[in-house]
This record gives structure tokens, sequence and C-alpha cells, in this order.
């Protein structure tokens, strides 16, 4: 066994000691020994580490340099110590990129999703012929909301009847039955535009909470794509209907914050809202370049996603958006003092009942708030908050004069 001479230095002993491992004398635990001797606590997998780092010193170091057992083992626990820093750095940059790509695969697997779910959606006949009605000079407004997409609803009363039963194939029947009375009101000259606002919540499944589970008929991905493609091809219906181009808007809701393929949301500030519009924009093209190949034109402008919806009808603003707040007047001057406008209408949604009240004077009548109906009709949140009504969307007629014709239009 090697020994240290009584006339060498540490560092010649080192070097010999080195020599022998790399020659295969001794091993990585007899080298620990002879150069650490009782101060020798590291593991094979830490001394063979240490081999290298002292294979370079042994190049790089004179012989009769000072160098003590103790400075060695000093020198040892500094670089395991460096040793372990990159390696929990390497973790966490490991942990990182398969936190990143896991993300990333999520949400190129969403996309997909919802590129086959619109493949999958049923074709729509859209009329042909162009209806003539009296010319209007003024503007419609339509609000509808809380369509909840996706959800299977029954609400029976004391004696097991059907109070409210909703589904997707309810929902498209409600929007037959709305543009059906939309089209009988035109014999009235009244709007020689009409704008559409869709206030939020217009998908259900989202939150991912107990009761929205349970309720759902279609996956969150089907829900948009059949939602926003049934929206895109009813508004070119309705444009054709009605005789006059639309102009359609979407704000988000509580139910459409997004939240991909998990549990908790991944991207609070995020929208399926915006996909919905997105896919309402291409449909509604798709839709037009079909229609120009028959010789029809129509024109249907979707505006981008926002979180509120802000329109000037004749000088008489008018802000809408979800309405998750239970207090309209506060949000009405908050909306005012953050934007710095002035706010003649405010119109929310959410409560899934219609309300309106007079806050104050406005530019050609009173100020007002307005909640709308919703497209789903009374549900178990309904029940919960104690708020019955029926399905129902409202419209305004905006003139130069003011408000004209104004109707709430009744779905089911």
């Amino acid at each position: 066994m090697l020994q240290r001479n009584e006339t060498e230095t540490y560092v010649q002993f080192m070097k010999r000691v080195i020599a022998a491992v790399k020659n295969g004398t001794i091993e990585y635990p007899e080298m620990g020994d002879l150069l650490l001797e009782e101060r020798n606590c590291y593991s094979g997998d830490n001394l063979r580490k240490a081999f290298y780092v002292l294979d370079k010193i042994c190049d790089n170091i004179d012989d009769d340099s000072s160098f003590s057992s103790d400075e060695l083992c000093d020198e040892l626990e500094r670089r395991k110590f460096e040793v372990l820093k990159e390696r929990k750095k390497l973790q966490v940059l490991n942990s990182q990129y398969n936190n990143n790509a896991r993300k990333e695969g999520r949400f190129e697997l969403y996309l997909e999703n919802i590129a086959d779910a619109i493949k999958n959606t049923k074709p729509l006949n859209i009329p042909q012929t162009r209806c003539e009605y009296p010319a209007g000079d003024g503007i419609g407004c339509l609000v509808i909301a809380d369509a909840h997409y996706g959800r299977d609803v029954e609400i029976r009363g004391l004696n097991n009847e059907i109070i409210n039963k909703y589904n997707p194939e309810e929902f498209e029947r409600r929007m037959w039955n709305l543009l059906s009375q939309l089209e009988s009101d035109r014999i009235y000259p009244m709007y020689k535009k009409l704008v559409v606002l869709d206030c939020g919540d217009s998908i259900e499944g989202i939150l991912r909470n107990g009761s929205s589970l349970i309720g759902l008929k279609y996956g969150v991905v089907d829900s948009i794509a059949q939602y926003a493609t049934f929206i895109g091809k009813w508004l070119c219906a309705a444009t054709l209907k009605l005789g006059v181009p639309i102009e359609y808007s979407l704000a988000g809701g509580n139910h459409d914050i997004l939240r991909l393929l998990e549990s908790k949301p991944v991207f609070e500030d995020e929208s399926a809202g915006k996909l919905i519009t997105k896919i309402v924009a291409l449909v509604v093209e798709n839709e037009m370049l079909k229609k120009m190949a028959d010789g029809v034109s129509f024109s249907v402008e979707v505006k981008p996603y926002s979180n509120v919806i802000y329109n000037n009808f004749f000088g008489q603003t008018v802000l809408a958006y979800h309405g998750e707040s239970s207090n309209m007047e506060d949000d009405i001057r908050f909306f005012e003092n953050f934007y710095g406008v002035d706010i003649d209408i405010l119109i929310g949604a959410h409560l899934h009942h219609g309300e309106q009240k007079d806050i104050g004077f406005g530019f050609f009548g009173n100020k007002e708030i307005i909640r709308v109906p919703a497209l789903c009709g009374i549900d178990k949140y309904s029940v919960k908050i104690k708020k019955n009504a029926r399905a129902g969307a409202k419209f305004i007629n905006f003139t130069s004069n003011g408000k004209g014709f104004e109707k709430t239009y009744w779905l089911n």
C-alpha cells in the first residue's frame, strides 16, 4: 500500500496517489483514505468526481507547493458544493423545460381538438334570397347572452311539469325563433344596420365545477367549435333574411375563462371568447365566399374580441359587458371614470333575468342600466339566486331622436 515518505511534500504524495489511480493500482476509496485519512467521509461517486479535479490540479501545481490535507478537504467540500449547486440549477431548468413543454403540448392538443371539432360540425342551410323591407334610418341593437352552449338542463315544477328544458338543440331552435321574430318586426321601418352584442358565457364547462361537469352534453372544445360555427352561420342567415348588414361583437363572461385541459386556470387573462370570435370570423368569411360563387352578396362584420363593447348610436353611448357585479350602478360609474367616457346605457347579463332601471339624465332621455335575459333560461343557478325568468333576448332600435322601438323577444 502507498505511504507518504518523510522527505516528500504533500503535493508530491498526492501526485503519486493520483498516478496510482490512473494506472489502476488503487481504487477511488483508497485514494480518499490516503489523502484525507480519518477525514474521508465521501462516497465512491464523490471521490470519483474529485479524482478528475485533483488530476487537473496535479498537472498545474509544482512539487514544492505548500498544500495540506486540511486544505484539500476544504477544497473538496467547496467543489462538492459547486457540483451540488450546478445539479440543482440543472434540475430547475429541466423542471421548467418540462413544464413549458407540457403546457405547449396541451395547448397544441387543444387547438388540434378545436380543428377536429370544427370539421365535425353539421352543415347549415342558409336562405338564398334577400328579403325587401321598409327602409329605416336607425341602427338596431340585438343583445344576446348566457347561451351556456353544451349544457343539458331540465328544470321541473311541483307536479313534475317541465319548466325549462335546454340543450344545444334547443339553443339552435331558440336562435331560429329569435330570427323569425326579428323578421316579423321588419314590417316596421326601423334600422339600416343591425348590431349584435353577445355578452358572454357563450359556453358551459370551463369553470370545471361539479354542477357544470354533471350537466355537460359536449366538452369544452366541441362547445367552442359548435357554438362559434352556429353563430357564424346564423349571422349570415340573419343578414340575408333581414336585408341589412350585421356587426357582431363578443364580450367574455366568467364561464369563458380558459383552463385548457386541466382543472386549474392556466391563463386567467385569456378567454375562450377570443377563440369563438376568430372561429365566427372564419365561418362568416367562408360563407361569404360560397355565396359570392352563387351570385349572392351580404355584409357581416365580426369585431375583435374585448372584455367590454362600446358603441355610439347617434350620440347615445352604450357599453355592454357580461355583468358579474350585482351592482351595475357602481359599475357604470367605474367604467365612466376608468375609460373617461359618458355612458348613457350600461348593458349586462349574468343573472339570467332581465331588468331595467333609470339612474339619471342621459343624452336623449334617462341614463339606464339594463340586464338582459339568458338564452338558456332558468337553470339551477337561477333557482339558487331566486330569479325566475324565461329565455330571451333584448332589442333596441336607436334613431337620431333617441331610443325608438324596444322589445324583449321571449324564446320559450
